[in-house]
C-alpha cells in the first residue's frame, strides 16, 4: 500500500476528485500542410481515467505530444489545474493554473505530468531499480549518477528518493526483478517497469500512449489491473490511448473519440459507444470494403453458375 507521502505530488495537494484537471481548449496542430489536430477540445476530470481512442492515424500520439510538451500546438490552448487541496500535513494549497502550451517537456513532467510511449524508452542495460531511479530525476538537486557514486549530500539524497521507488516497485510487483537488466526481462514486464518509472516522477496526471500493445490477452489483463492500482491507490489521473475496445469500456469512466484529427465524440463509454459518428469510424471503411468483397464473390459464383 502506498503511503499518503506518495499520494502527494509535486505540487504538494491531493485535489478533490470531480474537479477539472486539464483542459484542452481548440488546439490545432500542422507539420507542413499536413492537419494533425483540428479545434480538439475536451476536459479531463480529477480522478477519471480517461480514455482517448480513435482509427490509426486520428492523432491521438500528437493530442498527448501536445499535453506533455514534446509538440507545441499553433493554435489553442492546454491549460493544466493545481492545488485546491490539502498538503500531507493538511494545509490547504492554493489553485493554480498553468498554460502548456509552450513549456518544454521538463517543466510539464515537473509540474506533475508523466508519460509513457507506445515504443519502451528505458535502459535495457540498467537494471529495473536504476530506470525507476531515473524516474526520480526531476525532483534531484544532485544527479542520478552523483547519487549511486558518492556520499554525503548526494548519497542522502539518494536515499530519500529510493524509498518513494520502493513504493512503486512493491505497488507494480516488481520485486523478484529490481536487480535485472530491463534489456533481459520479458516484453510484458518491460512495460510494467516504463510505467513505474512514470509514477516515480509523482505525476498527477498520468499519460499512457498504448501501454497494452503487443501484449497477449492475460497480460492485458494485468496491466489494467496495474493502471487502476495506481488510478485507487495513488490518487493518479490517467489518460489511456488504448485499442483494445474491451479494456477501454471496462476501466475508463470518459471516452473522447478522435478521427482525422478532429474530436467527433466525447462521452461515458456507453455514450461514446452507440454514437453513429464513431461506428461509422471504426466500422465504416471496413463495412464498405466487406461488401465490395461480397459483392465480388457473388458475381464470381454468378459466373461460374
Amino acid at each position: 500500500m502506498l503511503t499518503r507521502a506518495y499520494q502527494h505530488s509535486l505540487n504538494g495537494s491531493s485535489r478533490p476528485q470531480g474537479r477539472p484537471l486539464l483542459e484542452v481548449d481548440d488546439v490545432s496542430l500542422r507539420f507542413g500542410g499536413v492537419k494533425a489536430l483540428t479545434d480538439v477540445s475536451f476536459t479531463i476530470t480529477q480522478g477519471d481515467v480517461h480514455a482517448i481512442i480513435g482509427p490509426n492515424g486520428a492523432g491521438k500520439s500528437s493530442l498527448l505530444n501536445c499535453i506533455s510538451g514534446i509538440y507545441h500546438p499553433q493554435e489553442g490552448q492546454i491549460r493544466l489545474h493545481t492545488g485546491g487541496g490539502e498538503d500531507e500535513e493538511g494545509r490547504s494549497v492554493p489553485e493554480g493554473q498553468h498554460l502548456l502550451t509552450q513549456l518544454p517537456p521538463y517543466k510539464v513532467a515537473r509540474l506533475g505530468v508523466a508519460r509513457s510511449f507506445q515504443n519502451i524508452e528505458l535502459f535495457a542495460h540498467l537494471s529495473v531499480l536504476e530506470n525507476l531511479m531515473l524516474g526520480r530525476h526531476i525532483h534531484m538537486k544532485h544527479s542520478v549518477l552523483a547519487s549511486m557514486l558518492w556520499f554525503g549530500p548526494a548519497r542522502r539524497q539518494e536515499i530519500e528518493h529510493r524509498h518513494l521507488v520502493e513504493e512503486v516497485i512493491d505497488l507494480l510487483q516488481l520485486q523478484a526483478h529490481r536487480n535485472q537488466p530491463v534489456g533481459s526481462l520479458a516484453y510484458g514486464i518491460q512495460k510494467r517497469v516504463e510505467l513505474g518509472r512514470a509514477l516515480c516522477i509523482q505525476p498527477t496526471l498520468l499519460l499512457l500512449d498504448e501501454p497494452m500493445a503487443g501484449m497477449n490477452a492475460e497480460e492485458k489483463e494485468d496491466m489494467a489491473r496495474y493502471v487502476l492500482d495506481v488510478h485507487e491507490l495513488a490518487g493518479v489521473s490517467v489518460v489511456l490511448i488504448e485499442h483494445d475496445m474491451n479494456v477501454v469500456m471496462d476501466i475508463s469512466d470518459r471516452v473522447s473519440v478522435l478521427d482525422f484529427g478532429r474530436l467527433i465524440a466525447d462521452g461515458t463509454p456507453d455514450e461514446v459507444k452507440a454514437d453513429p459518428a464513431v461506428i461509422e469510424a471504426y466500422l465504416g471503411a471496413d463495412r464498405h470494403a466487406a461488401e465490395l468483397v461480397e459483392r465480388a464473390a457473388e458475381g464470381q459464383e454468378a459466373a461460374h453458375g
